[in-house]
């Protein structure tokens, strides 16, 4: 198998601690349904950059569906600050902050490419002196979704290392991955 990770930009830990893969086969038993509850989260991640979140998802907040299954998956302290969520949402408020933070430039838009965050030159490699969209991340990202199979679609409207396309991505990887350990 490829590794998916590209050693020159991210540093493996020296050695794992001693109890984590216990930990992990006790916690993530059976990791398929693990991998399988991630690709959904990844998913839900995705969608959230593309678009206002549905109805659904915030009723899943307002119900404190939401709160149970982070509190599930990653522990009660990481669903403490889900929990002050339970009031109605306003839906009108939703699709404005989702506009200013991910479609529209203006003093609260993200630029929410990777190239704008982490590179530091263009993709011949000279350095840049500014953020830019394009740069060796979105190559990358790219590379790495024709490892896997799968193209960004032109007609999404974005570059492939925007950021909901890359949660997608991640939610491709733990669907193979689930079949991998049902295999």
């Amino acid at each position: 198998m490829v590794p998916f990770v590209d050693s020159s930009r991210v540093r493996p830990a020296d050695a794992l601690p001693g109890e984590f893969l216990p930990r992990v086969a006790r916690e993530y038993t059976p990791p398929e349904q693990f991998a399988r509850t991630r690709a959904g989260w990844y998913g839900l991640l995705a969608g959230v950059c593309h678009a206002p979140p549905p109805r659904a998802v915030l009723e899943a907040i307002t119900s404190g569906m939401l709160v149970e299954q982070v509190s599930t998956l990653l522990g009660p302290a990481a669903a403490e600050p889900w929990q002050t969520m339970g009031s109605a949402p306003d839906l009108v408020a939703i699709r404005r902050d989702f506009q200013t933070l991910f479609r529209v430039p203006g003093p609260r838009y993200l630029t929410p490419n990777e190239s704008v965050w982490v590179d530091s030159t263009d993709i011949e490699g000279n350095p840049r002196p500014k953020k830019l969209l394009m740069g060796p991340s979105t190559v990358d990202t790219i590379r790495r979704w024709k490892r896997i199979g799968h193209e960004v679609s032109r007609a999404s409207g974005e570059l492939a290392d925007y950021i909901g396309l890359e949660f997608h991505l991640l939610e491709q990887l733990c669907a193979l991955e689930a079949e991998a350990w049902d295999r």
